[in-house]
């Protein structure tokens, strides 16, 4: 079966090619600004999977990343294609830029694996406030 190891959202991430130890800068928990908007210019959603069933076929899964923005009705989504093979993990990067915010609240990116929820990730958005 296939499982969530970590999911977290960051500004930024950075891949050793030497090593392949990942690196997030700027995880994000709270966005502040004075503005009466915030455009949030990039950003990847981080996520990894272990599967540890038995066997040695390879499993095709659909990850799928679902934002729920302050104010929106509509949820803006982010969704790949992956394969695990047994007993190994597989990391997933989903990246998105231009990401708009004009209201307070709550931002929450949901991940779901084949259509299952599996996390959210909750981030504390203040707009116009110092």
């Amino acid at each position: 079966m296939t499982h969530l190891e970590y999911f977290l959202v960051a500004e930024s991430v950075a891949v050793d090619q030497a090593t392949n130890r990942i690196s997030l800068f700027n995880v994000l928990e709270e966005i502040t600004t004075s503005k009466e908007c915030a455009i949030v210019p990039a950003l990847v959603i981080v996520s990894a999977w272990y599967d540890d069933e038995e066997g040695d076929k390879p499993r095709a899964h659909t990850l799928t990343a679902r934002l729920k923005i302050p104010g929106q009705d509509d949820s803006p989504i982010v969704s790949c294609e992956f394969t695990i093979h047994p007993n190994r993990r597989h990391r997933v990067l989903n990246r998105m830029s231009g990401l708009t915010l004009s209201q307070s609240g709550i931002l929450e990116f949901e991940v779901l694996l084949d259509g299952a929820h599996q996390a959210t990730h909750r981030v504390d958005v203040r707009v116009g406030e110092t």
